[in-house]
């Protein structure tokens, strides 16, 4: 996928470095939108992950995924075919999913005004080609990465109501 700042970064179907990459592409804060369609934040913010990824069978390729200098770039190395998954990662991935993205709307004070921003509205990951974490093709997906921020959201509603009340 292009980036939607610099186009020229998509050629031949495969994605170039942008240079946008190295840590600027943070998400903006979402409008209204006039014609009732859903707003569209995004999933991906820069930054360090605030938790470990899972364990791999090499701590080299954790590493790696770690000092990514963009989310797409760890995103691409994590699921490279050559580095096979952990064996429970079915079992497990929605609960390290939600220990991350609790972690990352907990250390960034931005994205957190963002997400809290939303009040109650649906939050979807809008992709044709995940059917687990988003709607996929159909738009009948688990939607995990929709679902596991909206109960972040509940999560940080309720701490925030704990510590002033």
């Amino acid at each position: 996928m292009a980036c939607p700042h610099h186009p020229a970064t998509e050629t031949r179907g495969h994605r170039q470095a942008c240079p946008r990459d190295r840590g600027a592409h943070r998400p903006r804060p979402a409008e209204p939108s006039d014609d009732g369609s859903p707003r569209r934040i995004a999933s991906r913010a820069a930054g360090p992950p605030p938790v470990r990824t899972p364990p791999r069978p090499s701590p080299r390729h954790a590493d790696l995924i770690r000092r990514a200098r963009a989310p797409l770039r760890a995103a691409e190395l994590g699921r490279d075919p050559f580095r096979p998954l952990r064996r429970d990662w079915e079992r497990v991935k929605d609960d390290v999913m939600r220990r991350a993205v609790a972690a990352k709307f907990r250390t960034y004070a931005d994205i957190r005004g963002i997400l809290l921003s939303t009040v109650d509205e649906e939050i979807a990951e809008d992709t044709a080609t995940d059917h687990h974490w988003g709607r996929g093709r159909t738009g009948t997906g688990e939607n995990m990465l929709g679902r596991i921020p909206m109960r972040t959201r509940n999560q940080l509603r309720a701490e925030g109501r704990d510590q002033s009340g």
